[in-house]
């Protein structure tokens, strides 16, 4: 990927570059106020990766939601197009994440937000497609940000814009049934899936040397319940991460509203069985009252 070599980018001062892939550079920058900003530039001579580009940009315009990271300004310049964002200070999930595991709570109070975003851009007729935690920012411990809709696409189908001969997304994330058929709102849950699993166990579910064979493992291979990784996990909480995670698509959820809702009665259930048991714990451990003689009877 060819980069910027200038130090301004229309009225944007480039200050360092915070990321690379392999359609785009994203740049850290300020605006005229001196605020800090992200700019994310493409060559505008490479039309695959442009069409991307633009396809992306047209979907965070429609897209207006707290969760979804907005774009502040678009355009091209030079050889080069560009969309500017608001710069996250916070960070993202798999930085955190590299850190350890998340609590049941943490996790499900990032699982809703994100959840929310993801059922308005279906309700808006559009996948993402590469949800993962390095698209997830934290812009702090209350309040992160979906980002990066680069690959996303029409429910309804229209222009495909993957890439010539390649299998779009991260193979980690990515649903089983999409080697053989289109994706759908159900290939969202299911990377949704993932991306929780990960939360509540600091591990992906699928592990191996090269891209193709942690596929395959999606495909073929039962992931290990995540109790086993992290005995803390309650059977309820357990239960709504693995059915996120079925082969079928149609024993998921049916929307990720409804996997956010079952993620919020579980931790609910398992809250409530956690208070009871040790409610029963500090009664078995209490100081027994004895039993009043006849002389303490007496008035």
């Amino acid at each position: 990927m060819q980069e910027l070599d200038v130090s301004t980018l229309k009225h944007y001062t480039i200050q360092s570059r915070l990321a690379r892939g392999g359609m785009s550079t994203i740049y850290l920058a300020r605006d005229e106020q001196q605020r800090a900003v992200a700019i994310k530039v493409v060559s505008s001579g490479n039309d695959e990766y442009a069409a991307r580009f633009q396809h992306e940009v047209a979907s965070l315009q429609v897209l207006g939601h707290e969760h979804i990271l907005p774009v502040i300004d678009h355009g091209e310049h030079e050889s080069w197009l560009y969309c500017v964002m608001p710069y996250i200070e916070g960070g993202t999930l798999r930085e955190r994440l590299a850190k350890g595991p998340l609590s049941q709570q943490e996790a499900g109070n990032i699982l809703a937000q994100v959840a929310s975003a993801v059922q308005f851009a279906h309700d808006h007729g559009i996948l993402h497609r590469d949800i993962k935690p390095s698209n997830i920012l934290l812009k702090d411990k209350q309040h992160v940000y979906l980002a990066d809709f680069g690959l996303a696409k029409g429910v309804e189908g229209g222009s495909d814009l993957t890439l010539t001969g390649c299998l779009i997304g991260t193979p980690e994330y990515m649903a089983p049934e999409l080697a053989e058929r289109p994706a759908t709102t159900s290939s969202d849950i299911y990377a949704l899936g993932v991306v929780l699993y990960q939360m509540l166990t600091g591990s992906l579910p699928f592990k191996a040397s090269t891209p193709v064979a942690v596929y395959y493992k999606h495909i073929q291979e039962q992931p290990l319940p995540p109790s086993r990784l992290n005995p803390a996990i309650s059977p309820e909480v357990e239960q709504v991460v693995l059915r996120a995670l079925e082969k079928n698509p149609q024993d998921r959820f049916k929307s990720v509203q409804e996997m956010a809702e079952a993620y919020a009665q579980a931790l609910d259930a398992s809250t409530s069985v956690t208070q009871t048991k040790m409610m029963l714990l500090e009664a078995t451990n209490a100081t027994p009252v004895p039993n009043p003689t006849p002389t303490d009877l007496k008035l």
